[in-house]
């Protein structure tokens, strides 16, 4: 069942795709965290990092830097998540609707 995983469970290609994410999290923590951001500023950062994925693998420049621009799409996908996970347990499923996304 799904609904029993433990981090004992996950994948080796996950977990090594979450530490290359958590270091890139390191490299900025001196920014202060996401947990301020609006949705909107993540949205624009998920939307980028992903074009950007995409244009390296059309022009078939396959390298360290595409590597990196997936770890920063997947962490913003990851901060939204984090966002909206703590929104909903804050003000309910409403949360979802958008009200709070700014």
């Amino acid at each position: 069942m799904c609904n029993n995983i433990t981090i004992n469970d996950v994948r080796p290609e996950v977990q090594a795709f979450a530490v290359e994410m958590e270091k890139v999290l390191r490299e900025n923590d001196h920014k202060g965290g996401w947990r301020n951001c609006s949705y909107t500023h993540l949205k624009y950062r998920v939307v980028r990092h992903t074009v950007n994925v995409v244009e390296l693998v059309e022009g078939g420049n396959i390298n360290n830097n595409m590597l990196k621009e997936c770890y920063h799409s997947a962490n913003y996908l990851m901060m939204m998540h984090d966002k909206l996970t703590n929104d909903i347990k804050t003000f309910g499923q409403e949360a979802s609707n958008g009200t709070t996304t700014e």
